[in-house]
């Protein structure tokens, strides 16, 4: 075929197997041999005598002796979505390419077209994702050339998993999520199917891809992993994405407002995640093909949610708010720089059964649990007599900023010894709201905002979603026991039940104690 001579690649007769990869002893050519192939010939393309037989490639894996040593290690990011709802499917993705620290290129591509119905997101190492997706776009090709039809975006997604998997094990990094739509049948089939799902039913959806019609999205791993669904985000900064996605997804969502979902997933993602960034790509998929919206750029995106919260009236705001009005130093008591805060959320936690994890310090003090439970107990009960010995001394409560660092002094001469803990030390002083972060390394940090655990990227996503300085004590409240909602619907170590604390100036008051089984309920109900 025309195509297979322009490109020089044949097809190999044989199945691909772990002792297929490699040229047999008795056929490795020669330098005599081989003086009229291309190089690209000798680099491993095998060759079959029927070139419309078997699978499509056979590659050949360089003996482990012949690996070269990076010099550095590089760290991968990004952040890419794709999810279905009633008008199709929607990818989303950053524009950041990263080597390790260095910001590589800000204008990469990351939504690779394969044809009319169907792009993939990419994710890994860049050399690897687009080698892998110009493969995949060849063999599409040849598909179509030879049955006049193209190849379903389920058969693309189990042949690239098939091609990946003898490279299970190598350096190669590689996460393809490919989005299309299939047109299996008559284009009345795929209304049809989807027609009478609800807007509680986002899982119904399966049925259509049983059908093999309609919007398909598929995970596909450099480890051969395949994996089918209506809602995936990959990279670094996928955790944050998630926490918007979980909240915001419903069946029901218009083309505008499902738009704007996956935008704002990539915007929070990007917000806290030093790999994602610059810019934004969507690209909307229906029954007539792709469509891609213009690039947008998140700095504008930034500075115009900057502006918007300078427009916010600070005169009519409830004392008990969580905004903190004026100025208002977070200084330390030896005199150190001040830092300059506005407001300060209440502290929200995760228990687990029947583990407590905030520690009640004093009706003005309390502490969050996160590493080591024995860790935490300790230091932090601790430090609760630490703080009764010095108002019994001095006649008067200590100071957030004074416990905080009294916990930082005492841990940091433990530093290295396996100490396991991360703690958030918040309260209310003569100074106002106090928070602090602290952890066994000895750190502490004055700050706003915290999320501490394994389940703190999810919560940051909503909370930087949904906090604003004039947010009234209910709505602060919910805003955080949603934030450890969606904590403990992706992430498998919490669970169990949400303790809701807030700290005013009259000391702490317990809020609620809700199960997360009811709360998922109720937000099922109520999106």
């Amino acid at each position: 075929m025309a195509l297979e001579d322009i490109c020089s690649f044949w097809y190999n007769e044989h199945l691909w197997s772990p002792s297929s990869l490699l040229w047999p002893s008795e056929e490795i050519p020669t330098s005599s041999s081989t003086s009229g192939l291309p190089r690209h010939h000798l680099s491993g393309w095998g060759r079959s005598g029927n070139r419309d037989d078997g699978p499509p490639l056979r590659l050949i894996i360089p003996p482990s002796t012949l690996a070269v040593q990076h010099p550095f290690t590089l760290t991968h990011g990004t952040t890419t979505l794709a999810f279905i709802f009633q008008g199709g499917v929607i990818v989303a993705a950053d524009s950041r390419a990263s080597a390790g620290g260095l910001v590589a290129c800000p204008e990469s591509n990351k939504i690779k077209t394969i044809h009319s119905h169907l792009v993939a997101t990419s994710s890994g190492s860049s050399a690897d994702t687009v080698m892998w997706v110009r493969m995949l776009k060849r063999e599409i090709r040849l598909y179509r050339l030879r049955h006049g039809r193209l190849l379903s975006v389920r058969a693309t997604a189990k042949l690239l998993a098939f091609m990946l998997h003898p490279f299970k094990g190598t350096d190669m990094c590689v996460a393809l999520t490919l989005c299309g739509w299939d047109q299996g049948g008559s284009r009345g089939e795929g209304g049809s199917t989807h027609g009478g799902v609800d807007q509680g039913g986002l899982a119904l959806v399966a049925v259509a891809a049983a059908a093999g019609v309609g919007p398909k999205v598929i995970y596909v791993c450099s480890d051969g992993t395949r994996l089918q669904g209506v809602l995936f985000s990959v990279g670094s900064g996928s955790p944050y994405a998630y926490s918007i996605l979980d909240t915001g997804l419903r069946w029901t969502l218009s083309k505008e407002e499902a738009i704007m979902l996956g935008r704002e997933a990539v915007f929070r993602a990007t917000h806290r995640d030093a790999y994602s960034g610059n810019n934004v790509d969507v690209i909307h998929i229906t029954e007539s093909g792709w469509s891609r919206r213009k690039r947008e750029d998140l700095k504008e995106e930034y500075y115009r949610r900057k502006e918007e919260i300078v427009k916010i009236d600070h005169t009519s705001v409830d004392e008990l708010s969580f905004a903190l009005r004026g100025s208002l130093g977070c200084a330390e008591q030896d005199g150190d720089v001040e830092k300059k805060i506005e407001f300060l959320h209440g502290t929200t936690t995760l228990a687990f059964k029947t583990v407590k994890k905030v520690i009640e310090i004093n009706p003005y003090l309390l502490g969050t649990m996160a590493g080591g439970a024995a860790d935490c107990s300790f230091w932090e009960r601790l430090l609760a007599r630490q703080c009764r010995v010095y108002e019994l001394r001095n006649k008067e409560r200590i100071s957030v900023a004074a416990a905080s660092k009294l916990l930082a002094n005492m841990v940091y001469q433990y530093k290295g010894m396996g100490l396991s803990m991360g703690t958030m030390v918040c309260g209310w002083d003569k100074r106002g709201p106090g928070l602090y972060y602290v952890d066994s390394e000895g750190n502490r940090v004055c700050g706003d905002l915290f999320a501490v655990g394994s389940g703190a990227l999810y919560a940051y996503g909503v909370i930087d979603s949904g906090v604003r300085e004039d947010l009234t004590v209910e709505e602060a409240c919910e805003l955080g026991r949603r934030a450890i909602y969606q904590a403990t619907y992706r992430d498998a170590y919490s669970g169990g039940q949400v303790n809701l604390y807030h700290m005013h100036d009259q000391g702490w008051t317990r809020v609620s104690q809700d199960d997360v089984l009811l709360l998922h309920q109720q937000y099922q109900e109520k999106p």
